[in-house]
């Protein structure tokens, strides 16, 4: 399975994998997502959670690789998407989209983890 992470306000707060089955974890509450019976060719697009779109695409590729658009929220900064990745190098504890520093911007950037929000300038650092 590969993945993608969007840059966006609101999303779950972390996503763990099994196979083809994934879980968005969100305040507490979690959904499955089977993937399994997705064809190649096949497109999904999943229904909401908490009133979030957990996964924003999903995709059985001729090969059979599964691929999935995820998103992760982020506060105040200059955020873009991940690469593509393997679902294991997905971290719920980490930071999966990139960051830009060099651009100016207002407010104390953070990202939502599986530990609360973190400052990506401050290894370790969590917001309040």
């Amino acid at each position: 399975m590969k993945v993608q992470v969007l840059a966006v306000a609101v999303a779950p707060d972390y996503y763990t994998f099994a196979g083809d089955v994934v879980t968005a974890h969100l305040d507490g509450g979690s959904k499955e997502y089977d993937f399994g019976p997705l064809e190649p060719g096949d497109q999904v697009t999943v229904e909401l959670m908490g009133g979030v779109a957990p996964i924003r695409k999903a995709t059985r590729l001729e090969d059979g690789t599964l691929e999935l658009v995820l998103v992760q929220a982020v506060g105040p900064g200059h955020w873009s998407e991940s690469g593509w990745m393997d679902a294991g190098d997905y971290d719920p504890d980490g930071i999966n989209v990139e960051f830009n520093p060099a651009i100016d911007w207002d407010g104390q950037p953070k990202a939502k983890t599986r530990q609360g929000w973190v400052n990506p300038l401050k290894s370790g650092s969590f917001v309040a």
